[in-house]
């Protein structure tokens, strides 16, 4: 899918770093300065995210809203619907596998709340979120 040079100027044209860098939408990918390959590429990058992170949390929303739960046996308390609305409100930031982004994990985003204090989510939480806060194939989906 191709965009017109219109959506082009309208969508990324504002991100290259000064006016010099910008393409007039003439001139092949080839003969664009390196800071303009470099800004459109960051720019590529930054949308091709944006449009990963919310496809996930779509995906983990619609599974919870099927009826699917999360760690019941430390939440016999909160059903899926609760789930979703901790999701939607921000209370919650999932943590997505970029190789396998079927296993979920999460993080409470007020680790002093009632919720993270439980001792079931501190072993979960050392056990699968820790170790995937440093490591590049996970990312924090907000």
């Amino acid at each position: 899918m191709g965009f017109g040079d219109f959506a082009m100027g309208y969508l990324v044209g504002q991100s290259f770093s000064g006016p010099n860098h910008i393409p007039d939408g003439s001139a092949p990918y080839s003969e664009w300065s390196s800071q303009a390959k470099k800004d459109w590429d960051k720019k590529c990058d930054e949308v091709y995210w944006e449009a990963w992170d919310r496809a996930f949390k779509e995906k983990v929303i619609e599974r919870l809203s099927s009826g699917e739960r999360i760690h019941a046996s430390i939440y016999p308390d909160i059903v899926s619907k609760r789930w979703v609305e901790l999701i939607t409100s921000g209370e919650i930031k999932l943590i997505a596998n970029i190789n396998t982004p079927d296993t979920l994990r999460y993080i409470w985003t007020n680790m002093d709340c009632e919720y993270a204090q439980r001792d079931g989510y501190k072993e979960f939480y050392k056990k699968d979120v820790e170790p995937c806060l440093n490591n590049s194939s996970f990312r924090i989906v907000s």
